[in-house]
């Protein structure tokens, strides 16, 4: 009789504290692309410059194990979309879709670590990179008042600097006008 209570008792206990707790959203997916994205319909001037781009560092590093860093600043969201899948399909490779509101973790270092986990997926699997609600990377650095402020800084930081070292293609969609002004030196800038 008493076990049957005890172990009632702890399957309340479960269920209230465990069982009860919805998963957390993924912030991020593998999208398939396939020869059928080779075809969207993206801007000729936005393929024209791609092609130009791809076929410069191809020349430089033949078999597409070069850098390629682009912003996709259109203003219709759709056309970057497609633009990252017809990227994507030139090289014959998948996208790592990653939404950065998902990203940052709730404790010190987890955000590194999902960081981490991104760009070893990324790299092991030879995955194309595309950073999706990319504006809070480039949106005007918070003044640091307490430890806090400072953390966050860093962790923009680490990504940024994991971005410029990842020798794969990463593309950032960018929805904001702030974040479609940002040019860093070594991103192509994908425009209108």
């Amino acid at each position: 009789m008493k076990k049957s209570v005890v172990s009632q008792l702890l399957s309340k206990i479960f269920q209230r504290f465990f069982a009860s707790k919805q998963p957390q959203p993924a912030y991020d997916e593998i999208v398939r692309t396939s020869a059928e994205d080779a075809r969207l319909a993206v801007p000729s001037h936005i393929k024209e410059t791609l092609y130009a781009l791809m076929n410069t560092k191809e020349e430089q590093q033949p078999g597409f194990n070069y850098a390629l860093h682009i912003t996709l600043n259109h203003a219709d969201a759709k056309v970057n979309l497609q633009t990252a899948r017809w990227v994507a399909a030139q090289q014959q490779r998948n996208i790592y879709r990653v939404k950065l509101s998902g990203l940052v973790g709730k404790y010190i270092g987890e955000t590194e670590k999902n960081i981490d986990q991104i760009f070893y997926k990324a790299e092991n699997n030879n995955l194309v990179l595309l950073f999706d609600e990319a504006d809070a990377l480039f949106g005007k650095r918070s003044t640091v008042k307490d430890a806090h402020d400072r953390y966050a800084n860093l962790e923009i930081s680490y990504l940024q600097k994991s971005i410029r070292s990842f020798k794969g293609t990463v593309l950032i969609n960018c929805e904001t006008q702030h974040c479609r002004e940002w040019q860093p030196i070594d991103f192509v800038r994908i425009a209108e």
